[in-house]
């Protein structure tokens, strides 16, 4: 039964060691400052990032840390001022993020160990790019591209060749930035600005898919909400939600609940949270939704990280009503049939693709029947 939160998981200069414990990893030689990883390959042996120097903060190197080998980075590009890794992918083969030059930004892929970084081309006419996500064999990457007059698009490039997603995603919004891609590459994980008013531009998280395009996550309030991960199959995104200032807290979203906070799942779950006045923020989450990662705010009044266990979202169970029964049926029916329109229904196409092939059909209601009849969520 669970019965309390881990606080053994560190961030940046720590990481989980595998014989137990955590291990520190320190600045690269040469290098007086830090080094932020930003991301780890599916067995945690490749951590990509950046290396900065103190009081410079034009000042950033790309490296990967690689278990055995220690800190690895490419040669620069002619003319590069500094760059940085964003993500790696799940096989720790490639390494992708951006590289800065006097005149912008350029999308760069790196196949840890070699000697030089592979710019990614641009579409025609633009003017800077930026690389966010990598699938799972370091084929596909995610990014932006920008054009004058600070139009920008989201873009995917596919064995080094690029294609433009959408000019302006969604509805009403300005720009579309991609985080993460699921290993697969058929999810992208994105954030998506929006305008007020008076022109002020705010955030909200989204997913991207191709059959459904760009969709703002339902449910969001007027608070800002920033959101770092998603699960293998993209049906569980984790985050934080701005409170009063400075406070915030930890949230998930999936396509049967909705959002919901840590704090009130690990309440529902029996955990005891003594010691803990807030949990502020989830930073990842495992693959199959079972860990989350973050940091909030200890008795005293301090920040410590944290590692929680929670339940696995349940497929069965339709209608979030906590009992697998006839209702759960007739909602998948219900839901399968709206997800016809992927465009139209994207949250329950997310939902009722249960084998995860991007297509809606007789294998779906297959899969729901063969969870719905195990009678009990795991």
């Amino acid at each position: 039964m669970l019965t309390s939160i881990d606080k053994s998981i560190a961030f940046q200069l720590h990481i989980a060691d595998p014989s137990g414990g955590v291990r520190t990893v320190g600045p690269p030689p040469g290098h007086a400052g830090y080094f932020i990883i930003v991301d780890a390959s599916r067995d945690g042996q490749r951590l990509p990032g950046w290396s900065g120097e103190p009081f410079s903060p034009y000042y950033a190197v790309p490296m990967v840390w690689s278990a055995g080998a220690g800190y690895l980075a490419p040669d620069p590009l002619g003319g590069q001022i500094e760059g940085w890794f964003a993500a790696i992918s799940a096989d720790g083969s490639t390494a992708v993020g951006d590289a800065l030059f006097p005149w912008g930004y350029v999308a760069v892929s790196w196949r840890v160990g070699e000697r030089e970084l592979v710019p990614l081309s641009f579409p025609p006419g633009a003017t800077d790019a930026s690389a966010s996500g990598v699938s799972g064999d370091g084929r596909i990457i995610m990014g932006a591209v920008g054009w004058a007059r600070q139009h920008s698009a989201s873009v995917r490039w596919r064995d080094g060749k690029v294609e433009v997603l959408e000019a302006l995603p969604p509805p009403g919004a300005v720009r579309a930035y991609t985080q993460h891609l699921t290993p697969d590459a058929r999810w992208a994980l994105a954030s998506i600005g929006l305008l007020t008013p008076r022109g002020e531009e705010y955030t909200r998280a989204g997913l991207y898919s191709d059959p459904t395009g760009y969709f703002i996550l339902p449910g969001q309030d007027i608070r800002t909400h920033y959101h770092y991960g998603f699960t293998a199959d993209a049906r569980v995104v984790v985050g934080q939600r701005l409170l009063a200032f400075p406070e915030s807290e930890a949230i998930l979203w999936d396509p049967i609940h909705g959002f919901r906070t840590l704090w009130s799942i690990l309440r529902a779950a029996n955990v005891n949270l003594l010691g803990w006045q807030r949990l502020e923020g989830i930073a990842d989450v495992s693959d199959d939704g079972t860990v989350v990662v973050g940091g909030g705010t200890n008795a005293a009044g301090g920040f410590e990280p944290f590692r929680a266990v929670i339940p696995p979202l349940c497929l069965a169970d339709c209608d979030g009503s906590g009992v697998i029964d006839v209702a759960d049926l007739l909602c998948f029916l219900s839901r399968s049939d709206r997800a016809q329109d992927p465009a139209a229904n994207p949250v329950d196409f997310l939902y009722a693709d249960l084998t995860n092939d991007s297509a809606i059909d007789f294998n779906d209601f297959l899969e729901f029947l063969n969870l719905y009849n195990r009678g009990e969520c795991p």
